[in-house]
């Protein structure tokens, strides 16, 4: 008679392991279902082992045990027609397996790079209330879409000018990012430029069918002839309430969706993922993307959660808007858990966006900031009870270290100053954070002012990023 056992231990609690049985019936067609969708392959001890996405089954003799995939973390497993399932199913450790050099997904480089970041910031023709939801009654149909037309015309300026690329991220509920869907935001705009790479920094996973990401990156690679950059985040606190995330779960979902779509893209049949988080019984993504085995990829965010994914999946890391001094933290760590998985990041491997003020003097600058610090407000203003019960819920780190899920005031201008001056401070970004990349989000006196940014960036190109090439 088959014995069935069940290592409860390896399964989440989200994961309903009695309805899982009850929607494939007997356990005869459960074992028929697995044998039609994967490949078997057998011992000499007469084991069978298949090896499938969320589940791995296996049959020494008559006994059938079902237990989660990679020491039952997460959803990701491998298949035996990878090198991984074939190495597992003669018998390596799922350490072993993960610890296997890889080729690095980020691509590496020496000279600094420079990225427009583009927020499509809503110009109102009229004052709006300072909060978060911001009611969609305050919104203008007809200055809308001239936000966007204007953001086409200031991109292929910026393309001119010869940025190395242009970034994207998700915010929803407020005129002050107005890409909810930047992956959409980022396939016209590749119709419009033609040699800039496009990096979408990034789609929110928490919050996203981690699938259908797959799938559009995957499209969106092919689309722009393999320009794309992608960035894969968790997201400020407040976007949990857009589709009602747990603020408390968030971590372990993004973890488990990035975990997903690298896989979606890497492997070659199709496969189940019965995660913690997202379960789909099918999965098997058309088309792939051009860049193989998938586009330059950064795990966004100082955690030391996210530190760890992005070393152990050799991606690169993304922090943001901190001081330089804390923001090293975080990068000194994800090198130290490189070294641990044995490999090396290039300074193209981690990105710093920040806020730049440029002007052709000092003292310009700084009384431009001033100016500026006057009318600044709180990236998104929300009530405090609200805001109070989120941050409870929401545990931040700076690797490891714990810091406020929210920012009080506004987020700092990182990069203030001539062009000498900015210069000097990229460098040092370089020196202590070792970011190869800065991700620029430019300021003006006002910030309604986009002459103001215009006048900037033609500067930054003319005094600023010819020098820092060499950096």
């Amino acid at each position: 008679m088959l014995n069935i056992s069940v290592d409860k231990r390896a399964f989440c609690s989200t994961l309903r392991w009695r309805e899982f049985l009850e929607f494939y019936g007997n356990y005869g067609t459960l074992y028929k279902v697995f044998f039609d969708l994967f490949l078997w392959s057998t011992s000499v001890k007469t084991q069978r082992t298949l090896v499938s996405t969320g589940l791995v089954l296996t049959t020494p003799q008559s006994t059938l045990t079902l237990v989660r995939g990679r020491e039952g973390a997460s959803g990701l497993g491998i298949s035996q027609a990878s090198p991984y399932g074939r190495a597992r199913a003669q018998g390596a450790t799922w350490d072993a397996l993960r610890d296997e050099p890889r080729q690095d997904r980020s691509r590496g480089g020496q000279n600094m790079k420079a990225s427009f970041f583009e927020p499509i910031r809503y110009v109102p023709p009229q004052k709006m209330p300072a909060q978060w939801p911001l009611p969609p009654g305050f919104y203008d149909p007809e200055v809308g879409m001239q936000t966007f037309q204007s953001t086409i015309e200031r991109l292929q300026f910026v393309e001119e000018l010869g940025f190395d690329w242009v970034s994207f991220s998700e915010h929803h509920y407020g005129a002050r990012i107005l890409t909810p869907s930047p992956i959409v935001m980022a396939a016209h705009i590749a119709a419009h430029l033609h040699n800039v790479k496009i990096a979408v920094l990034g789609p929110i996973i928490a919050l996203n069918n981690p699938v259908r990401v797959a799938e559009e990156f995957a499209m969106l690679d092919t689309l722009t002839q393999g320009r794309l950059v992608v960035g894969l985040l968790r997201g400020t606190t407040n976007e949990y309430l857009v589709y009602d995330v747990k603020p408390e779960e968030a971590r372990a979902k993004t973890t488990e969706g990035m975990e997903l779509i690298l896989k979606a893209w890497t492997e070659p049949y199709p496969f189940v993922w019965q995660g913690c988080h997202f379960q789909y019984r099918n999965v098997s993504v058309w088309p792939r993307p051009l860049q193989q085995p998938y586009p330059p990829t950064y795990s966004l965010g100082t955690s030391r959660e996210s530190c760890e994914f992005a070393a152990r999946y050799h991606l690169g890391l993304g922090v943001s808007f901190g001081p330089f001094e804390a923001m090293s933290q975080a990068t000194r760590y994800y090198r130290e858990q490189c070294a641990q998985y044995g490999w090396e990041p290039t300074p193209e491997h981690i990105i710093y966006r920040g806020n730049i003020l440029l002007a052709d003097s000092d003292a310009e600058a700084q009384e431009a900031l001033q100016r500026r610090q006057q009318q600044a407000e709180v990236p998104f203003p929300m009530r405090p009870a609200v805001r109070d019960a989120l941050a409870k819920l929401d545990s931040r780190n700076i690797a490891g270290v714990p810091r406020p899920a929210f920012r009080d005031g506004a987020l700092p201008t990182n990069f203030v100053g001539s062009p000498d001056t900015v210069v000097k401070q990229i460098q040092q970004c370089r020196d202590e954070v070792g970011a190869g990349v800065i991700d620029l989000a430019f300021q003006s006196a006002s910030t309604d002012d986009p002459q103001g940014t215009l006048r900037a960036l033609e500067l930054f190109a003319k005094e600023v990023l010819p020098r820092i090439r060499e950096i």
